[in-house]
């Protein structure tokens, strides 16, 4: 196997399959990456057992085919601090069973691996396929996932479910919903590719970052569902992953319908104000206490060591008054994803939900109040 490649081209490509790797794996094989040189393309291909990427490009710079594995974080390594839009001749000494990187009058050599050994995930016939504009579904998946828990024991939380379902206005929504029991995203999209026998999947938070690293400069993506794994075809790049075998909870039963009283704020206002207060906390929530009057809020927050801020903002609301506690980290990070100049809080007692959102969003947020 020999070839020359550009490195621009290189770096990124390995950029973008280098994160599948897990360090903590054991097996040696999957620290690497196989590289195929065959009929004018090259094929690049990174897996931890649950999730492979492969990058296929045209390369006509390919004067013996072949195919072999390297460390790959080692090769991005070396990669990266080759000057940028330099040949890098590429060359298989099969003999010495290493892998040659070489540009002008510098030269480096890695150790390999039988691809034989490297194992493939196989993907089979969809069950279901749609395409997506890939700005439109960056949107959804990233309005979402980072409500994604991080809690191993209910693993059934630990990615975004990906499902389909017929709106109030009988449309056929394609809907991304996280939760980490304590605040909730949904995040949707009208589509006319999309059936409403779409079977809802849990797509693993590793697998939506690795996508979502990838799809950013390519116009359309081919989704397929496969039997517990998704397919994804974004330009060069194939991203297989194995899907979370489990049951999302009916998160329509989390979302509350009695929220009648409704503040509607400027964005910048409320975050800017919850930011400076939770400053002074140092409990493990970070709790912020709202209290709701007759067009203002109060912003409170009491640290252990006996610290304490306290800030009025006003605001569009009538109504009896409501005192109420949150986790400002979580309250900020939901706000954040608000792209409106104003956003609705919607209430109803001290003790229930709030559901945030805005005129214009496609969704919805949800946080659980904390006790103060």
């Amino acid at each position: 196997m020999q070839f020359e490649i550009n490195k621009t081209v290189l770096i990124k490509l390995l950029s973008n399959i280098s994160g599948v790797v897990d360090r903590k794996n054991s097996l040696p094989i999957l620290f690497n990456v196989k590289i195929e040189a065959r009929a004018g393309k090259l094929c690049f291909t990174t897996t931890n057992m649950d999730l492979l990427i492969a990058a296929n490009i045209e390369n006509q710079n390919i004067t013996e085919e072949g195919e072999t594995t390297i460390p790959v974080q080692l090769f991005h390594d070396i990669v990266k601090k080759i000057p940028d839009n330099v040949a890098i001749k590429i060359k298989l000494q099969e003999k010495d069973n290493i892998v040659s990187v070489t540009y002008g009058k510098s030269k480096f050599t890695l150790p390999c691996l039988d691809p034989i050994e490297f194992p493939i995930l196989s993907d089979g016939e969809p069950l279901n396929s749609f395409t997506i504009e890939s700005k439109e579904f960056a949107r959804l998946i990233d309005k979402s996932r980072f409500a994604v828990s991080n809690d191993d024991t209910r693993f059934y939380l630990n990615g975004i479910f990906l499902h389909s379902v017929i709106n109030e206005n009988n449309e056929i929504e394609l809907r991304s919903v996280a939760t980490d029991g304590h605040r909730l995203a949904l995040s949707s999209l009208k589509s006319s590719e999309v059936t409403e026998d779409m079977p809802g999947v849990i797509i693993p938070k590793k697998t939506v970052n690795e996508i979502r690293k990838i799809i950013d400069n390519e116009e359309n993506l081919k989704i397929s569902l496969l039997n517990n794994k998704i397919r994804i075809k974004s330009g060069d790049y194939t991203i297989i992953s194995k899907l979370i075998d489990g049951q999302f909870p009916e998160y329509n039963q989390i979302i509350p319908k009695n929220n009648d009283k409704v503040i509607t704020i400027d964005k910048k206002i409320i975050f800017d104000a919850v930011d400076r207060v939770s400053t002074i906390a140092n409990d493990q929530h970070r709790t912020v206490k709202c209290t709701l009057e007759t067009d203002k809020i109060s912003l409170q927050v009491n640290s252990s060591d006996g610290g304490f801020a306290d800030e009025e903002v006003s605001a569009s609301f009538k109504g009896n008054k409501i005192e109420v506690g949150f986790n400002s980290k979580y309250l900020l990070e939901i706000i954040s994803q608000i792209d409106s100049s104003s956003i609705n809080l919607k209430f109803d007692d001290s003790f229930s939900p709030i559901i945030l959102n805005s005129d214009n969003l496609q969704g919805l947020y949800v946080i659980m109040p904390v006790k103060i």
